[in-house]
């Protein structure tokens, strides 16, 4: 499961092609807040924890996609 404080990497639903380094920041339900991490807050989204949008960590590396430094 998720907790708050978990890093992942998140495709950034504004800009659909890029995955960025991200933090769990809240949970409420499903829903998990997600900070993209070198962002400013307001830039957070809320995603349903069964999202196909969030990846676990060493995902882009391992299928070669571009993960965005934050």
């Amino acid at each position: 499961g998720f907790h708050v404080g978990m890093k992942l990497e998140a495709v950034d639903l504004m800009e659909p092609r890029l995955v960025c380094v991200a933090t769990v920041t809240r949970i409420i339900h499903r829903l998990l807040r997600i900070h993209f991490d070198g962002w400013e807050d307001e830039y957070d989204q809320w995603v349903d924890c069964e999202s196909p949008d969030l990846y676990p960590v060493g995902w882009c590396q391992l299928t070669g996609y571009q993960l965005q430094p934050p």
